[in-house]
């Protein structure tokens, strides 16, 4: 057994954003480990992927790799972008009948404009016609969640076949898509969108369609598409004393997401926890900086956004639980302060449940030029997102 050559399966990686799209990035990269494939059979046939691609009268071509910037869209702005999914003739001869798939990316971004995005695909005929019903539709973020490992793509344009019919484009043509999209009229911001999506081929003569597609093995993420928040500073817990009547809630420890204190404190390392960085895992919960509180602080899950400057993604929000180092019983949380910029989002017992968050909770929503913050919350007070 040996990996496929790149003859033998094509995949071309690209992510939902664009350039400029949903964040200041200008790139984003796939969200999931491409390495599947390793050990397949597959080792004969000629198999060439291209993916031609049109939309307000700009095209790109590619082996797979899609990215459509759709600019700046105004309140209920619609459009489409048209597909071309081809297995080309070459100088070495004519293409194999291949199997193809699309899936679909997060959208590297934490402001609204993707849950205010309405999608659909359909397939259409070379005029661009719809020639069926949809193969998907939703908001972006919805799409997004729901395709991360893949839909089954049928030239016979059926859009509930639950595998990938054989496309024979040299007897056949290609095959032809129609993405549209319209956004909300109610909504408010100035964000730019690109769309991206990521194709694959394997040659009928050696795969079975009815196994698993080769994005079966993509672990999924839980895409984040809250609001615009800042990257998270600090975390900061709360818990109620012991023996006060009631709950008399004293700060318990701070911890803080910066590239400082990681590896002089024992709390983590540069690859798990950095500046507005932290990933899932256990960590120690000091009290100014080193001083070990005799607790951890265990973060279960995270939502991020690309950093500005292009580097590490920033966490914008989190969950988590705070554990006893030893037999002590687990603290009862009673508030939670997540800084972000010179903001501090607060969260109380309505957001807790004994020493667990109730979900993830945010840092501060970033702010419109009139003070105003562009939906839920102001960025200081509680309330899950």
């Amino acid at each position: 057994m040996s990996g496929l050559t790149r003859r033998e399966i094509l995949v071309g990686a690209s992510a939902i954003g664009g350039a400029g799209a949903l964040s200041t990035a200008s790139t984003y990269g796939a969200l999931a480990d491409l390495e599947r494939f390793t050990g397949n059979s597959v080792r004969a046939g000629l198999l060439d992927l291209l993916v031609e691609w049109e939309h307000d009268g700009e095209t790109g071509a590619s082996d797979g790799q899609v990215s459509v910037d759709l600019g700046t869209l105004s309140p209920g702005e619609q459009g489409s972008v048209r597909f071309t999914v081809d297995l080309p003739e070459s100088g070495e001869g004519i293409n194999n009948p291949a199997y193809t798939w699309l899936r679909t990316f997060c959208p590297s971004t934490t402001g609204r404009l993707a849950g205010a995005l309405g999608i659909s695909l359909r397939y259409v005929d070379e005029t661009g016609a719809y020639a069926s019903e949809t193969l998907f539709e939703g908001t972006l973020c919805d799409v997004a969640r729901r395709y991360q490992t893949g839909v089954p793509l049928d030239p016979a344009q059926d859009p509930d076949a639950s595998v990938p019919g054989c496309l024979n484009a040299a007897e056949d043509g290609p095959l032809h898509l129609r993405l549209d999209y319209e956004l909300a009229d109610d909504y408010v911001g100035e964000e730019t969108v690109g769309l991206g999506f990521e194709f694959a081929a394997v040659a009928c003569r050696h795969a079975d369609p009815t196994e698993a597609g080769p994005f079966s093995g993509v672990a999924r993420v839980d895409c984040y598409c809250g609001p615009d928040r800042y990257g998270v500073s600090y975390v900061e817990v709360y818990v109620c004393e012991d023996g006060a009547p009631g709950c008399h809630c004293v700060p318990l420890g701070k911890l803080a997401l910066d590239d400082k204190l990681p590896g002089d404190c024992g709390i983590g390392t540069p690859a798990t926890l950095g500046n507005s960085y932290v990933g899932p895992g256990r960590y120690t919960l000091p009290v100014d900086d080193c001083e070990d509180t005799g607790y951890d602080i265990v973060v279960t899950e995270t939502a991020t956004k690309p950093a500005e400057d292009g580097s590490r993604d920033e966490v914008v929000a989190l969950a988590f639980h705070v554990e006893r180092d030893g037999d002590t019983p687990d603290p009862t949380l009673c508030q939670v302060a997540i800084k972000g910029s010179s903001e501090v989002a607060y969260y109380g017992p309505g957001d807790l449940d004994g020493n667990s968050t109730r979900g993830v909770l945010g840092a501060p929503e970033k702010t419109t030029d009139n003070g105003d913050s562009p939906g839920e919350g102001n960025g200081h007070g509680g309330g899950r997102r």
